[in-house]
């Protein structure tokens, strides 16, 4: 069957392939889109002579209309074109038509698959010359189905917003100002629908986006009723400094190819769904391995799932160019994947591939390398014969392993202690069926480090046991980023501060796009008191893990202790945007109050608020509030508390603020910053080097506040003292030399 696309272009395509391009085949296209666009799909042979070469004579349109019959029929057979009479009939029958298909269901009402139908102007870009009544014939089509879709648009953001669907319904607003960009009524519904849809970053986006079109291609402003609603967007949001802060734009933009990989849609229900989350980590995997390329991780991208926007505007949100998407059904031991990589500039997928196999190790990991190999050719990179050897390895023999290791990261992605308890026992089953599959000991350490570091084990053999199974890694895979950054973090955890700097660092080189080391060297360099540092990891970890709550707290803090007040304030909104029960982004926004300043403000963001990690924090930069706005009946009733909870730094700060000196210093002096709980050393080290100058000044000169200080600033003071089994990762994992 011919099949005929007229909607955003001109594609005529037989089972041969596509036709258009070579300028001889313009006229097989227009003589088809005449007739196409026609009632009865037919026209005389005087007609469209007269439309196609109205400069020639008779006999001369004559002899080129048979000749551009001629062509039609060698490529899409004789049934596709008809004579009747002294006309000329395109049989539907033989012909599949997008107008046709696009009509039809308007007509039934269903302009959900009109939308999708609808890929552009009727013969976008496609042009004949000195055709002129050709050209005003196709306009006469493309404002009537211009019409149609607009119409079809409308239809659909009412019926979303009549139903309450937030999401669908800015899905739709959308595509009406792709559609009609100028309208600053249709942007004026895009905002308000972003909005109800929770998406008030990308509401201001598209607000300014409009603004900066009417001053670009009219030189004019919208109408004040817009412009009202753009300010009190920005006052809802509370969003302060310039417009680069507020969309994040002041983040590094990638230096080279980046790429989106979305969680793979799930076709039938009944499937196991780790198996396409292992084909999406795996993915995610290989390709963060790929020096110069920049991936999203899997915490952002993991936003998306069963999300149906563009591709166009999610790479748009994550700020890449390519966009890899498909979908995944199981059967039994059988598996069919489909997968697309998408040119998000030009909306256009530029390669896709159907993988049909069996489950079994030898399958699932040669597709994953073909399909790397596949995105690294489309990219034009070029790897080393190193780089080369690691994207093509396989990390098990065992699939069973392999979907343990999946499932375990799945559920300690929760952070739950339920689900970081069965986190480990996955991946210990895993590795008891293959005992040299280095993530799956990874994920040992990682379960044991997290679940010492949220205080839900505190026996003394939770390290040890997470540093055995970090050696056991690196032996399996001494090249393994995941397990160099595993370690970093354990001797972190340790208190070994300046080792887990280097580990880390060396971690990256393995895996560049591994976000979370990047937000681990962050969190040391602030420990380390190398904040410019600490600044450009968190920068780095925010570009390739753009919607994580988590790491944008870090760049807030990291801009907090920089001085850049405002940045670190937009940030720490925009995590609670993203986030709004991650209790640390209310948190980061009252300190930020405090240090600028806005004590009723913070005391209004930190009100009711409970931080496990940061002890009685909110209650305590609620206290030092008070005690700056000369509140002390208030203040001293906060002390009450905070001296119950036991948390040792907040009851020394405390006391420092309201001027009990000795007690204060009497907590403070027991304050362990080396702890074996990671989190209780961190808020007391950032609240005594970073934070509180007011309660600070008064007792810099203080004997007792320069031994606290000069604990913190000596780096030998991140030693516990007992240094771990294998004291010298450097040479471990390095060489002698600690190359």
């Amino acid at each position: 069957m011919l099949e005929l696309r007229l909607l955003g272009g001109a594609v005529l395509r037989t089972e041969s392939g596509p036709l258009t391009g070579p300028a001889s085949y313009r006229h097989p296209v227009a003589l088809l889109a005449s007739l196409a666009a026609s009632s009865s799909y037919t026209l005389s042979r005087a007609k469209l002579i007269g439309l196609l070469w109205p400069d020639v004579s008779e006999s001369k349109g004559r002899n080129r209309l048979t000749s551009c019959l001629y062509h039609v029929r060698q490529a899409a057979g004789p049934g596709t074109l008809t004579s009747v009479g002294g006309a000329l009939r395109l049989e539907p029958t033989a012909v599949r038509c997008d107008v046709w298909e696009f009509d039809e269901a308007i007509e039934r009402g269903d302009d959900a698959a009109a939308a999708d139908l609808y890929a552009g102007p009727f013969l976008d870009g496609f042009y004949l010359d000195g055709a002129s009544l050709f050209e005003q014939r196709m306009e006469k089509e493309r404002h009537r189905l211009d019409r149609a879709y607009r119409s079809a648009l409308q239809r659909l953001t009412e019926q979303a917003a009549g139903s309450g669907d937030a999401i669908k319904a800015s899905h739709w607003w959308q595509e009406r100002a792709i559609a009609d960009p100028y309208d600053s009524t249709v942007a004026s519904g895009l905002v308000r629908s972003l909005v109800a849809a929770g998406r008030r970053i990308e509401a201001l986006k598209a607000a300014d986006r409009h603004v900066e079109v009417l001053r670009q291609e009219f030189d004019a402003e919208p109408a004040e009723e817009f412009l009202a609603l753009v300010r009190q967007l920005r006052s809802d949001i509370k969003v302060i400094g310039d417009r680069a802060a507020t969309a994040g734009s002041s983040l590094p933009r990638f230096t080279g190819p980046s790429i989106a990989v979305l969680p793979l849609e799930q076709l039938n229900d009944e499937s196991d769904a780790s198996f396409g989350e292992g084909i999406h980590r795996g993915l995610l995997t290989r390709l963060a391995d790929i020096e110069g390329l920049g991936v999203i991780a899997r915490t952002s991208v993991d936003q998306f799932r069963s999300q149906s926007r563009p591709a166009s505007e999610i790479a748009d949100e994550l700020d890449v160019e390519w966009v890899l998407e498909g979908d995944v059904q199981q059967s039994g031991e059988l598996f069919k994947l489909n997968v697309r990589l998408i040119d998000a500039a030009r909306d256009r997928q530029v390669w896709g591939r159907e993988y049909v196999g069996v489950l079994n190790s030898d399958e699932v990991f040669d597709l994953q390398s073909d399909i790397t190999h596949e995105i690294i050719s489309r990219l034009q990179i070029v790897l080393t014969p190193e780089r080369r050897e690691h994207v093509d390895r396989s990390p098990t023999h065992d699939l069973e392993a392999y979907r343990l290791c999946m499932q375990g990261r799945m559920y300690l992605d929760r952070r739950s202690r339920e689900d970081m308890e069965r986190a480990l026992r996955c991946f210990e089953q895993a590795t008891e069926r293959d005992p040299d599959y280095a993530l799956a000991w990874v994920g040992i350490t990682d379960s044991l480090g997290l679940l010492h570091a949220y205080g839900h084990a505190d026996h003394e053999d939770v390290l040890p046991r997470a540093e055995a199974a970090l050696w056991k890694a690196l032996e399996a895979d001494p090249h393994s980023g995941e397990a160099h950054a595993a370690l970093g973090r354990l001797l972190g955890q340790r208190g070994e501060q300046l080792a887990a700097l280097r580990t880390i660092q060396r971690a990256i080189e393995l895996k560049p796009s591994y976000a979370e080391a990047h937000n681990w060297l962050c969190v040391g360099s602030q420990l380390m008191g190398r904040v410019r540092e600490a600044l450009e990891y968190s920068r780095r970890a925010v570009q390739l893990n753009p919607l994580s709550p988590e790491v944008l707290y870090n760049l807030g803090m990291s801009y907090l202790i920089n001085g850049e007040h405002e940045r670190a304030l937009a940030e720490a909104r925009r995590g609670l945007e993203l986030a709004p029960h991650y209790e640390s982004a209310p948190f980061l926004e009252g300190i930020i109050l405090y240090e600028m300043g806005r004590f009723e403000d913070a005391l209004r963001a930190l009100e009711n608020l409970s931080v496990p990690w940061a002890g009685s924090g909110p209650r305590t930069v609620s206290l030092l509030a008070h005690v700056a706005m000369g509140n002390d009946g208030a203040a001293r009733e906060s002390l009450e508390l905070i001296s119950d909870a036991g948390h040792l730094f907040d009851i020394g700060i405390a006391r420092v603020a309201l001027g009990d000196i000795g007690p204060a210093f009497d907590a403070l002096e027991s304050v362990r910053v080396d702890g074996p709980n990671f989190w209780e050393s961190y808020w007391p080290t950032v609240g005594v080097r970073y934070l509180f100058a007011p309660v600070w000044d008064g007792v810099r000169e203080d004997p007792r506040y320069v031994n606290l200080r000069s604990r913190l600033d000596d780096p030998a003071s991140f030693r516990p003292g007992q240094p771990p089994d294998r004291s010298d990762p450097e040479r471990r994992t390095h060489g002698e030399d600690g190359e």
